[in-house]
């Protein structure tokens, strides 16, 4: 029987391997995931914001919890909507950092890059989260 240490890093390897297998896709295949990705920016911002909040909650498992409950953790200067959109992208859509950071960067506009960036800190900021920060000062 594991400890809760160990099923954690369990976990966590798992999570890691997961994210691996995405950033070595085929090109291709990394290619049509940003596509998709784009889409869902542009079209469906806040279904892509559910999705952020589903991985605060554990729903893609206890290692990408682990993994955005030290993203929401990390200083009050750290763009905690991109690390999360990041991870989001990655488990729920296949694209890469790269990908995810350029289809943010180059394909949405600047109102677009603000309309997607406040539904995932209203998913971050929501009043029924565990792992809720308390302001956005990050305490």
């Amino acid at each position: 029987m594991l400890t809760q240490k160990q099923y954690e890093t369990q976990e966590l390897r798992l999570l890691d391997a997961k994210i691996k297998e995405v950033e070595t896709a085929p090109l291709d295949e990394r290619r049509l995931n940003a596509d998709i990705l784009r889409q869902v920016y542009k079209d469906q911002p806040e279904v892509f914001a559910e999705r952020v909040g589903w991985l605060i909650m554990g729903n893609y498992g206890k290692g990408a919890q682990l993994r955005a409950e030290s993203i929401l953790k990390m200083n009050r200067n750290a763009n905690k909507a991109a690390g999360l959109a990041i991870l989001t992208a990655a488990l729920e859509y296949g694209v890469s950092n790269a990908h995810a950071r350029s289809v943010f960067t180059k394909y949405l506009t600047p109102g677009e890059q603000a309309k997607l960036t406040a539904l995932i800190e209203a998913e971050i900021y929501c009043d029924n989260r565990p792992y809720r920060l308390r302001d956005k000062k990050g305490g």
